[in-house]
Parts: structure tokens; C-alpha cells; sequence
């Protein structure tokens, strides 16, 4: 194996797990912004319910 070969298996590796990464990210961002948003609710249903 030559220091090409080496290099194009450890670009291949990052990416494979680069990319799995990425999108438990973006599914994480959602969550939060999804619960944010329901608690934001939340508080104004409080307020306006007092």
C-alpha cells in the first residue's frame, strides 16, 4: 500500500463517518427546536390562563 492508497481510506473513512454525524445533528437541532417552541406554548397558556 502506498501513502496515496492510505490517504484515499482514511478520506472514505471520514466520511462515512462524517455524514451519520451530520444528520444526527440536523435530527437533534429539530428536537430542540421543536420542544422549545412547545414550552414557549406552554408559558403563554399559563400566563394567560392566570
Amino acid at each position: 500500500m502506498n501513502w496515496e492508497m492510505l490517504a484515499a481510506i482514511g478520506q472514505l473513512a471520514a466520511v462515512f463517518v462524517g455524514i451519520p454525524s451530520l444528520i444526527y445533528l440536523a435530527v437533534q437541532i429539530r428536537e430542540q427546536t421543536k420542544e422549545r417552541r412547545q414550552s414557549a406554548v406552554n408559558s403563554l397558556t399559563v400566563q394567560w390562563a392566570i
